[in-house]
Formats: structure tokens, C-alpha cells, sequence
């Protein structure tokens, strides 16, 4: 079994934004159970201003770079997809930031990125005694692997491997 998480962008009102006490431009909510930890049933999620969002695309990290490949709500029918509908003005608003940002997401600082990901995710392998552990990060590191080559061919990475994917159990 496996947790659920959740990243939800969100445009907050121009009001709010120029108010005296602004509103935070991130909250989450997560539990801490150490690494590779089993949750099953638990629901965990990030949420951030779409501003935020914008000025962290720009710093190239993977974290921010993998939203950009998935589908506006409405462009899918996928029952397993891990985009939730919010409304016809959100999906547009998906898709012009997508449109415009993910063309121009992959620079040199982001491929140093994943690659710095797969190569710490593969020496704190050996750290671990626990297959489960180690798994973990053999498919995290090997995700951001697949997904850089996919980035750099042109093509979107597949961001959530579903549990049924014959990639993911060849990777778990």
C-alpha cells in the first residue's frame, strides 16, 4: 500500500496579495515517519502560490519541472490520472503555463539537477540495510533518470508510474 500526495497550485486573489499580512505562499501538510516508511491509506500534500510555483520552475529543480508534463484536467479521461478537475479556468491556466514554461524549463542548471538527484539517490543505496529502502531510491533514482532522457528527447516523462506498470515493478 501506498500514501497519496498531492501538489496543488493555486492563484490567490490580487487583494490578497496586496494586503499588509499576506496569506503564505506554500503549506503542507506531511507525516514524518522516516524514510521509505509504509503509509498506507494516508493522504499528504503541498500546496503553493502559482507565483511561487513560477519562480521555482525557474530554478530547474525536477520537484518543479514534473508538474509541468502533467495533462490539464481536461485534456485526460484517465480514471487513474493523477490530475484533479478544478474548473474550465484552472485547465487553461494549466495549459498557457505549460505551454510557455516547459519549452523552456530543460537548461543546463535543471539536467544538472537530475543528474545530481540520480547520483545522490544511488550513493546513499549502500547507507541503507533495509531492501525496502533501498528500493526506494533505485526507483527514485531511476525515475529521474527515465525522465531526464524523455525531457531531453522531446517527449514528456511519465511523472506517476501507476501500480500496475510493468516499468515500475521492473524498477521495484
Amino acid at each position: 500500500g501506498s500514501d497519496e500526495d498531492y501538489l496543488v497550485i493555486f492563484a490567490e486573489r490580487p487583494e490578497s496579495l496586496l494586503a499588509l499580512k499576506r496569506p503564505p505562499p506554500r503549506v503542507s501538510e506531511h507525516v514524518e515517519m522516516g524514510f521509505a516508511s509504509d503509509k498506507p491509506g494516508m493522504t499528504e500534500f503541498s500546496a503553493i502560490e502559482l507565483g511561487t510555483f513560477l519562480a521555482d520552475v525557474a530554478k530547474g529543480n525536477p520537484r518543479n519541472i514534473e508538474p509541468l508534463c502533467l495533462p490539464a484536467a481536461d485534456e485526460t479521461d484517465d480514471p487513474e490520472s493523477p490530475v484533479v478537475p478544478v474548473s474550465a479556468w484552472g485547465a487553461a491556466v494549466w495549459r498557457l503555463v505549460r505551454s510557455l514554461l516547459l519549452p523552456r524549463a530543460l537548461t543546463h542548471r535543471c539536467v544538472d539537477q537530475y543528474i545530481g538527484y540520480v547520483i545522490d539517490a544511488l550513493r546513499r543505496v549502500p547507507r541503507h540495510e533495509e531492501a525496502r529502502a533501498k528500493a526506494k531510491l533505485l526507483y527514485h533514482g531511476f525515475h529521474k533518470l527515465r525522465g531526464l532522457t524523455c525531457l531531453l528527447g522531446g517527449t514528456l516523462p511519465e511523472v506517476r508510474l501507476p501500480p500496475d506498470s510493468p516499468l515500475r515493478a521492473r524498477i521495484l
